[in-house]
């Protein structure tokens, strides 16, 4: 600025602007009024968005505040920023030269898939491999820009380097990859070749069964048709189980893996069984005929393999191995070929049908029937009229609250709330959700552990395999468990079979089989909005997710304006919710809740249990039923009148009185002054009553006892006259009497 108050930064004719870039104003562009800046005070003064037609900004509600990011435009900058921001170009420029005037080498790679898997190498985009290439002098750390990979053999891999990348350019080439890839999975879940080749393989298996034991006996079988009680399938040397042995098709075709477990046979010693133990290979230089696959195993020993040939061995062919017919491999048929087992055994009788596996003719679909579970696999669709899904639904159990702490955030475990008390000594089912952050499709697995509060240790809960999609993705396990067995709960999800760890977050356990959308536990949101409370002000409107901290909220319609609201402002006399009213008359409100607990309404109607320690009514009081009083000592209210059962009444003062169950104390302190006073003195035409006493049904009934006091009778001419007292002779008969009553 120019002492005279002239600028050398202003453009002529031309506004200067602020564009702010953070703040409740972050995008709006507003102008600085003429002469507005103030070279005292560092400070200059906006016009109002003559844009904005809804709002007026800035306003009270939507205005700058300290540590809004902003910038200047529509100015003139000093020659020395100028030059300064060419100086800083220059380098920049002179930095990409220098970088890339020389040539930029890309190479595609093809892995050596034995290598890769035993060194369990996972190459995906955006990673960064050693790369050596003496031809051209390179000896340095290339980014992976492009991946392809076997859907069979993850480690069949070939992909693209470059010594300069943009990572953008990496992101994108990874996400299409991963979409094209999810597609080809799902396009090959079912379609016709698939079945075509299912019924050839079907065809050509049965064509090449043979009998290696001299089991079967032709003549049980009639011509066109099978009568029997039982149809047994398989043989006895069939009757063994691989658990957790799984066979793969390598991308080569003539080449079997398959993972390592046990063998468990059933059929070669009456009362037990024998195991033996596989180890994880690939079978290679298959030939690409049709080939039975046989277990090798030690006559003496513990240990198998497995062997795939063209030729049929019998059972005993090697002195010291047995080979027993676990499945087979297709012949090679225009690219495709598949594994399919034959080992186990079932039962066919009228009752029940015994199996290991119901599959398609087709392929594709098939439910796997095994020893603890069963595995469908297939989209399951019930009739209209079927009741199972009632009865599903039936079995279906939602829980809702997040039942950990502190799951916004990543942390090694997360602590339970106290609520979990609730599910005391009780193995109840929950449920476990997590979003899986993958980029790319493989094999993972989801494991909840949780911490013994007696052994110290963690120990597995749950656990689910899944094939991630490669993206963003909610995965979720349901279990049963007793809760609060446990200190806290840690949740893992890695790749399946390596361990290595995959990226998760917003874990949910909550009670119930079925997971709900995430939440955070309503103790963290207690905890956010005390971490609210410390920070703010109140000066502003502060959002924080479902946290609003302000000072007023103001309701109404266009008709009548504000006519309800909520406010922080005022002392603890003052209103803070009312209704019916303007802010400045809230205290007058129809309806308003004072700070200090006062709560005032024009015309209540509360329903439920009411508990108070003083009050005061004016106008009528009705009560068609109820109790007034504290254990017996009361009275009920009724239709036809007041009741008290126990007899509990006292009217006057009590002191020196001891109550009588069942009897009615009238008491009177004052001096001369009766207890009752019985009145009846309007004009009738008909006879009058005062008291009617009537005591029967009783051994020893009596209508009146005074123990203290005589009887005094009011007469015009004389007055008040008490009764007589002594005897009198009658008729000749002497009669006593105690103040005019007759006693004896």
């Amino acid at each position: 600025m120019q002492g005279n108050g002239n600028t050398t930064v202003l453009i002529k004719g031309v506004s200067a602007k602020v564009i702010f870039q953070t703040g409740q104003l972050a995008g709006y562009t507003l102008e600085i009024r003429e002469y507005g800046f103030n070279s005292a005070t560092k400070t200059f003064t906006l016009l109002i968005n003559k844009d904005e037609k809804t709002l007026e900004i800035p306003s009270d509600m939507i205005r700058p505040a300290v540590g809004d990011k902003y910038i200047l435009v529509d100015i003139m900058m000093p020659p020395a920023y100028v030059n300064d921001a060419e100086a800083k170009l220059q380098i920049a420029a002179q930095e990409y030269l220098d970088k890339n005037s020389h040539i930029r080498n890309q190479y595609f790679v093809t892995s050596d898939p034995l290598y890769f898997k035993a060194n369990n190498i996972n190459i995906t985009v955006g990673f960064s491999v050693h790369f050596i290439d003496a031809a051209f002098g390179l000896d340095d750390n290339i980014r992976v820009t492009g991946v392809t990979k076997d859907l069979q053999n993850k480690y069949d891999v070939q992909f693209d380097m470059a010594e300069v990348s943009s990572l953008p350019g990496v992101v994108r080439t990874a996400i299409n990859n991963s979409n094209t890839l999810s597609g080809i999975i799902k396009n090959t879940k079912f379609n016709t070749e698939l079945a075509r080749q299912s019924y050839y393989f079907a065809r050509e298996m049965f064509d090449k069964v043979f009998d290696g034991e001299g089991y079967f006996d032709p003549e049980n079988i009639k011509p066109l048709s099978i009568e029997t009680k039982s149809i047994s399938l398989g043989s006895p040397m069939q009757a063994f189980a691989m658990p957790y042995v799984k066979f793969f098709v390598e991308n080569t075709l003539t080449s079997v893996s398959h993972t390592s477990g046990e063998v468990v046979h059933f059929g070669l010693q009456q009362n037990s069984t024998r195991k033996w133990f596989l180890t994880e290979n690939i079978i290679t230089g298959i030939s690409d005929k049709f080939n039975y696959i046989y277990i090798k195993a030690q006559k003496q020993g513990t240990i198998a393999s497995v062997v795939i040939t063209e030729e049929q061995l019998k059972v005993d062919n090697d002195p010291n191995y047995y080979f027993f017919e676990a499945g087979v491999l297709s012949s090679v048929n225009e690219g495709f070929r598949q594994v399919k087992m034959t080992h186990g055994f079932g039962m066919i009788n009228p009752a029940e049908l015994s199996i290991g596996k119901i599959s398609s003719p087709f392929g594709g679909s098939y439910i796997d029937i095994q020893q603890d579970k069963i595995k469908i696999h297939a989209d399951v669709e019930f009739a209209d009229d079927s009741i199972a899904f009632e009865q599903i639904n039936n079995q279906i159990f939602i829980g809702g609250e997040n039942l950990l702490v502190g799951t916004i955030e990543e942390r090694e475990y997360y602590d339970m709330i106290e609520k979990k008390e609730r599910y005391l000594n009780q193995e109840l089912p929950f449920t476990m959700s997590v979003d899986c952050l993958s980029t790319s499709i493989f094999d993972a697995l989801l494991v909840v552990m949780g911490k013994n509060n007696n052994t110290n240790t963690y120990e597995v809960i749950a656990q689910k395999e899944f094939k991630t999609q490669g993206f963003l993705e909610r995965v979720w396990v349901s279990f049963k468990t007793l809760l609060n067995r446990y200190k806290n709960i840690q949740i893992k999800i890695v790749k399946n079979p390596s361990g290595e760890e995959v990226q998760m977050q917003k874990p949910k356990l909550e009670f119930g089989n079925r997971p709900t959308d995430y939440s955070q536990s309503q103790y963290d949101a207690d905890l956010k909005i005390e971490e609210v409370e410390k920070k703010t002000n109140f000066l502003t409107t502060s959002i924080y997710g479902n946290i609003i901290a302000t000072g007023t909220v103001l309701l109404g319609n266009y008709e009548t304006g504000t006519n309800a609201g909520i406010t922080g402002e005022g002392t603890v006399n003052d209103v803070f919710l009312w209704g019916g009213s303007t802010y400045a008359n809230r205290n007058q409100a129809k309806v308003r809740f004072y700070r200090n607990g006062k709560f005032y309404a024009g015309d209540a109607h509360v329903e439920g249990y009411v508990k108070a320690t003083d009050g005061e009514f004016t106008g009528k009081i009705t009560a068609n039923s109820g109790w007034f009083g504290t254990g017996d000592k009361g009275f009920s209210v009724y239709t036809d009148g007041i009741i008290s059962k126990a007899g509990y009444v006292w009217l006057g003062e009590q002191e020196g009185f001891a109550q009588e169950n069942g009897m009615a104390m009238l008491l009177s302190s004052g001096n001369g002054q009766a207890s009752i006073d019985i009145r009846n003195e309007k004009t009738a035409s008909f006879g009058k009553t005062g008291i009617y006493i009537s005591i029967d049904k009783g051994s020893d009934n009596v209508a009146l006892r005074i123990r203290k006091g005589g009887i005094r009778v009011y007469s015009d001419s004389v007055g008040w006259q008490d009764g007589f007292t002594g005897t009198k002779t009658i008729g000749g008969t002497t009669l006593n009497f105690i103040k005019g009553i007759l006693v004896g």
